[in-house]
């Protein structure tokens, strides 16, 4: 079983922990989703709820996003 959302990021970090719960035995059935108007916007509402906190950079080649979630 592997994730295909179509978005790369979240398939590689899925796919990556389905290989490694199978290499361990785990048998895993999920049923990901991604929301089409997912984006900024909506993840700042998130964070913002929970009282976090999102950095931003970027520069020519990369745009980078860190969020912290307090647990």
């Amino acid at each position: 079983m592997y994730s295909q959302t179509g978005n790369i990021a979240i398939d590689s970090i899925i796919n990556y922990k389905l290989t490694k719960a199978s290499e361990k035995g785990i048998t895993v059935e999920s049923n990901i989703v991604i929301p089409a108007d997912i984006g900024i916007e909506s993840v700042g509402k998130v964070i913002e709820k929970y009282n976090g906190i999102i950095y931003f950079k970027h520069n020519d080649n990369q745009f980078v996003v860190n969020i912290i979630l307090y647990v």
